[in-house]
């Protein structure tokens, strides 16, 4: 399955000269790459590419700003159809401070609802997108792990054990993409994924993932000037198990867990902004 959605030739990016000196230093100047009006909106098409039917379709989803507190924004979304976005979603659950030029996340990034299975990582001061770093710049970068207790199927109520490594790099200066200019690009990767399940019947505790050397979330958001997120392009590639091949006896209720594979677009349509 082809991971990875290409643009027309209409899109294609024009990068800043990265030879001029002052690009190193201020690649482009320090502005507003999310504005934060209580009345602005963004409104996307969204579309998941998977093998599974309910991770794939189509949507028409709206970000707009909830409230305004100094440099804190919260967001509010609204979708219509099938493919609710990973990088609006995470927006609308929780809060994203402006300061020094950076946007900065705080809040629970949902990895997966699948299978009776729902699983957000909370993360503190995470950094998306630096206005004054230059391409490369690691933002962020974290290896952690917490506990917390999830629905499995029809089993009940189990707690789990959840360690990964993210990283947010500084990407690509463009001076021009899909028709906005001064775009800023990051990308967020979430590695070496283990989550740990306790107390299922007849196997005890289990390893939910094939190999925690993994790379289950590789994402990169476009930033334009004054306007906001204009596009996200997300991989999905979360190395589960096959519970089938690992419960030793047939167990009625076990969640169909299997390897999950998709591509995930946001791509602007409409937007207002102050």
């Amino acid at each position: 399955m082809t991971l990875v959605i290409s643009c027309s030739s209409d899109d294609d990016p024009i990068l800043v000269d990265d030879d001029n000196d002052n690009d190193t230093d201020n690649p482009i100047n320090t502005s507003d790459y999310f504005p934060s009006n209580q009345a602005n909106f963004w409104t996307y098409y969204n579309e998941s590419v998977a093998e599974y039917d309910e991770m794939s379709g189509t949507a028409t989803e709206t970000l707009s700003v909830e409230s305004e507190n100094g440099n804190e924004v919260t967001f509010s979304t609204a979708v219509e159809g099938d493919a609710a976005g990973i990088i609006t979603g995470a927006l609308a659950n929780g809060t994203l401070d402006k300061s020094d030029g950076k946007l900065t996340y705080s809040g629970d990034f949902g990895l997966i609802n699948f299978e009776g299975i729902d699983l957000d990582i909370p993360f503190t001061d995470m950094t998306l997108l630096d206005s004054e770093a230059s391409t490369g710049d690691i933002l962020y970068t974290i290896e952690d792990e917490f506990s917390q207790e999830i629905e499995f199927g029809e089993f009940g109520n189990y707690n789990i054990d959840v360690a990964y490594t993210l990283e947010v790099i500084q990407g690509e200066h463009l001076e021009s993409y899909m028709d906005f200019d001064q775009v800023l690009t990051s990308t967020l990767s979430l590695t070496n994924l283990s989550v740990i399940i306790h107390g299922i019947p007849v196997v005890g505790s289990l390893e939910l993932m094939e190999s925690t050397t993994n790379e289950p979330i590789n994402s990169t958001s476009y930033f334009a000037k004054d306007i906001g997120l204009i596009k996200s392009e997300t991989s999905i590639d979360i190395p589960f198990i096959v519970l089938e091949d690992i419960v030793p006896i047939p167990l009625p209720g076990l969640p169909g867990l299997e390897p999950i594979e998709a591509a995930m677009t946001q791509e602007i349509t409409d937007y207002s902004v102050n």
